[in-house]
Order: C-alpha cells, then sequence, then structure tokens
C-alpha cells in the first residue's frame, strides 16, 4: 500500500505517483472515476446549497477542461492531452467537439490500459508513452493540454521541448496547473527556454477552492466509506477536503492554480524576472 504522494504535491518522485495512481485502481469507488482533478467552479456561480452530487462532482471537473479550451480553436482541430490518466479530458473534447481527432498520452500502463479497453470512439486514441519523450512525429497537433499533471512530470523542461516539437506552426500549449511562486516563474522560464511563448496566464485559484468546498462532504464520504482506515488523512490530502494542508495551501494562495497558454515562437528568449 503507497504512502499518497499529496503530502507536497510539488517535489514528490515520478514514480511516487506512478504506484499512487496504480493503487487507486486497485479501490472500486475510484477506479469509477473519470477525473481525478480538482474541479473549477467559476466564482461569478453562487455556491449551491445541498450536498453534491457524484453528477456534479464529474461536471465540475468538466469545467476544467473546458475552462483549459476557453477561446481556443479546436472544432476540427488535432489535440493531444498529455497526462490523460482516467481518460475523462480525451472524453469530454471527443464529445464536445466532434470534428476533433483526440489523442490522450498517459505514461500509467494501468490507467492507460484501462482507457484503450473502455473508451472506443472513431474519433479517439489513447497511446502509452512519457511527457519528455513523446511517440509523435513533428507537427503532429494543433492542441496540447496538460491539465492538473504536470506537477508529476519527472522532465519540465524535456516536456516543453517535446510539446514545441510536436506542435504545428500557429498551434497552442495550454498548461493548467498549481504551483508556488518560485514555481509559476521556473515554469515560464523552462517553456521560454524550450522555445516557447507565453500568450496568456489565468489564475483561477478562487474557482478551484470553490470546487473543493463545494466537494468536499461528498469526498468525505467516499473516504470513509470506501478507502482503508490507515489510508484516510492520505485521500484527504489528496482530495483537497477542506481543512486539509492541500486545502489550506490554496485558500492562503500559497499555491495558486493557473492556466498557462503558449505558443511556438520564433525570436530568441526573453527574460523572466
Amino acid at each position: 500500500m503507497p504512502q499518497s504522494p499529496a503530502r507536497n504535491f510539488i517535489q514528490e518522485p515520478c514514480d511516487q505517483w506512478d504506484d499512487w495512481y496504480s493503487y487507486l485502481l486497485d479501490l472500486p469507488l475510484w477506479d469509477g472515476l473519470s477525473f481525478l482533478n480538482y474541479g473549477y467552479l467559476p466564482p461569478i456561480f453562487e455556491m449551491p446549497h445541498g450536498d453534491v452530487s457524484s453528477t456534479e462532482l464529474a461536471e465540475l471537473s468538466e469545467n476544467l477542461y473546458g475552462k483549459v479550451v476557453e477561446g481556443l480553436p479546436r472544432e476540427d482541430a488535432s489535440i493531444l492531452d498529455v497526462g490523460s490518466g482516467r481518460g475523462g479530458g480525451v472524453l469530454h473534447y471527443a464529445m464536445k467537439f466532434p470534428g476533433a481527432s483526440v489523442t490522450g498520452l498517459e505514461q500509467n500502463t494501468r490507467q492507460w490500459n484501462r482507457c484503450a479497453a473502455n473508451i472506443r470512439l472513431d474519433n479517439v486514441r489513447f497511446v502509452c508513452g512519457s511527457s519528455d519523450q513523446m511517440p509523435f512525429n513533428e507537427n503532429s497537433f494543433d492542441l496540447i493540454t496538460s491539465v492538473e499533471s504536470s506537477h508529476c512530470y519527472a522532465n519540465m523542461e524535456g516536456f516543453f521541448q517535446e510539446a514545441k516539437r510536436v506542435l504545428r506552426p500557429g498551434g497552442h500549449l495550454v498548461v493548467a496547473d498549481f504551483r508556488d511562486e518560485v514555481g509559476c516563474n521556473q515554469l515560464i522560464r523552462q517553456a521560454d527556454k524550450a522555445g516557447l511563448w507565453l500568450v496568456g496566464e489565468e489564475d483561477i485559484t478562487a474557482g478551484v477552492v470553490g470546487a473543493l468546498l463545494r466537494t468536499t462532504n461528498l469526498k468525505r464520504r467516499m473516504i470513509r466509506e470506501h478507502t482503508p482506515f490507515s489510508m484516510r488523512n492520505q485521500f484527504e490530502e489528496f482530495a483537497g477536503t477542506v481543512g486539509s494542508r492541500t486545502y489550506l495551501h490554496f485558500y492562503t494562495r500559497q499555491w495558486v492554480y493557473k492556466i498557462w497558454r503558449f505558443q511556438v515562437r520564433d525570436f530568441g528568449p526573453f527574460s523572466v524576472l
């Protein structure tokens, strides 16, 4: 039984994340979830009353993917989702944009097998591979997304280099994830070094905190009823329930959740303070 890497998301070794996500597949309830991200509740929405349902939990996670591709061309695009996990994001893109061709890239072999066996759509494929050694030809994709997975990558510079290589001219890379202030600046420098130009940056921490607050009671019930007693604290951290250190990091903005949008640039690097 692995220890949850949630105690320090930003600095945990990649192999610990791999073990953790494999372990979740052995727990029936967690195995049934298509999304494992924190979700997004637009701050302009009034917080609904009553307990959240499992359907709304999935909708909040889908909201995050909708926010990631907001304003970007995608109707007939070739889309790559890096760190596609349970396949929920890939399925969301494929259903919302039926003219698009959608690829999910996942390093964890068990999660990849699960998706390849269970998600069968004409415009979808799942590929097993790592974020820093993508098994694709140059200029293969119009849009690359990485949603709440880059904190698990062993080699961020390699990821950005590979994203630039497989992006088509004029294509976009969108990274949605959380960092502390130092990590945010480092991410932009790493992208710039790889030849990617930052064209947009949006702080969505408030919307993520709203989703965590909205889903806490349901997650606690899931944890209480479907996880081993000895692992409940680790699951609370992983799920970001109210009162966990994870939640407090977001609430106090020690961690911020951002969406960064990049394009390939054809001029020299710029300096990021």
